[in-house]
């Protein structure tokens, strides 16, 4: 299943979240020069999270603006605004949420990764601190 996202910032660490995973973002912001991270934006309802996630999707600037959103979110005013998306974002959303289903997924952030040390691929369901990402990643 091919699924649309926004690649930023050299071990890939593949992040299917929600658009409201503030805290994992904010723990993965220091390894951004190690780890190179695509965040799939899914979305779990029809409300903000959709055209949230395809705005992201979008953006002509993807790392400032999903910087902007999640300390939006983080500091409770509900995030970045959106307008309506299009037909083809809409079908985008929809596939990368897919994709997570079809992995057995009911909840985000969730990680899949190869670290770097061991060579094992490692899944991690839920936000956690700079420290237990880049330990999962297998970066210093």
């Amino acid at each position: 299943m091919k699924s649309a996202a926004l690649s930023l910032c050299l071990s890939t660490a593949l992040v299917l979240s929600l658009v409201a995973c503030g805290h994992l973002w904010q723990a993965s912001l220091p390894l951004h020069n190690k780890v190179k991270f695509v965040w799939i934006p899914i979305a779990f309802n029809q409300g903000k999270s959709l055209p949230q996630a395809a705005a992201l999707l979008t953006a002509t600037n993807p790392l400032e603006t999903m910087a902007a959103h999640e300390q939006s979110l983080l500091a409770g005013t509900g995030g970045m605004s959106a307008s309506a998306p299009s037909d083809e974002m809409v079908d985008s959303v929809k596939k990368n949420t897919a994709l997570l289903t079809s992995l057995g997924v009911d909840s985000v952030p969730f990680v899949l990764a190869k670290n770097r040390r061991t060579g094992e691929v490692v899944s991690h369901n839920g936000a956690m601190d700079t420290a237990a990402l880049a330990q999962l990643l297998g970066v210093d």
